[in-house]
């Protein structure tokens, strides 16, 4: 079993799919032959890989279902500028689970950072690993 590096966009309404094929493909493998052979170690080192390959789909679905975060009233920054031209853009980074790519709206302008009201919501950090993920190799 071999785990996607990346997954391709998907529709809201499907996804979920590549998670729920994943994990079917699991416990397909957990039913074989060649796994009722295997030893504990490597069922648990199977179903760490897997199962974080798993954990990285959910993730992944449940950033696409949330969509690209746009809003509805003006996007204004700390010095009050409003950041009028909105451009959807992709950021990929790192979580405990894998990368995950987040495809959101950016408003900026000429000039301008472009902000992203999703990154706010979802409390990410600038860099491109979690916070989780930063605590672990701390």
């Amino acid at each position: 079993m071999t785990a996607l590096a990346a997954a391709p966009a998907l529709t809201k309404a499907d996804a979920y799919e590549l998670a729920q094929e994943h994990c079917d493909s699991i416990i397909t493998t957990l039913r074989s032959a060649p796994a009722q052979q295997m030893t504990h170690s490597q069922l648990e080192e199977l179903l760490a890989t897997e199962g974080r390959e798993l954990l990285r789909r959910l993730l992944q679905a449940h950033l696409e279902e949330r969509g690209p975060g746009g809003v509805s009233e003006p996007v204004v920054d700390a010095i009050g500028l409003a950041h009028t031209h909105q451009r959807k853009q992709t950021r990929s980074f790192k979580t405990l689970f894998g990368v995950v790519t987040l495809k959101r709206q950016g408003y900026g302008g000429r000039g301008q950072e472009s902000l992203h009201p999703l990154d706010a919501q979802l409390q990410l950090p600038p860099e491109n690993l979690s916070y989780p993920l930063q605590r672990r190799v701390a």
